[in-house]
């Protein structure tokens, strides 16, 4: 959910038949869009369902941008992506594929870090950190 409603890029219908999708937004924006729904998220009801409470847009000074949503577990959730290094440093815990909790040490963001993340920059690729947190707080609290 956090890529859906962490941008404001869009995938349009082909303007003509059997044209190819128009993409309005940022490139990396649409590729990360792109990708949740080719897993079967479709972005625009994700975005309807979910009350964006606020949103903190790209800084380049942070390298990261955020947005808040009212949830009902939760009061809110915020959810953040930007530059790999930057978004991982201020990581507590990492969530697993089948859905555990790591702690995240600095020792263990280093080896993430050399791993991980220098694989694919030593590749010219470029890295992207999803990240959320769920905040016990009203969402009108977080703004400030």
């Amino acid at each position: 959910m956090g890529i859906a409603v962490n941008s404001t890029a869009e995938i349009l219908p082909p303007k003509v038949e059997n044209g190819l999708p128009e993409h309005t937004g940022n490139k990396t924006k649409c590729a990360l869009l792109q990708y949740i729904r080719d897993g079967g998220v479709e972005y625009p009801e994700t975005r309807a369902n979910n009350e964006i409470v606020h949103m903190l847009t790209f800084s380049s000074a942070k390298k990261r941008m955020s947005v808040v949503v009212r949830r009902s577990a939760t009061p809110c959730r915020v959810y953040t992506k930007g530059a790999t290094e930057v978004v991982l440093g201020l990581c507590q815990d990492m969530q697993r594929v089948d859905g555990s909790i790591e702690s995240l040490d600095n020792a263990r963001k280093e080896k993430i870090g050399a791993e991980v993340i220098e694989k694919y920059v030593s590749q010219a690729y470029r890295t992207l950190w999803l990240a959320y947190r769920d905040l016990d707080v009203p969402a009108e609290d977080t703004i400030n």
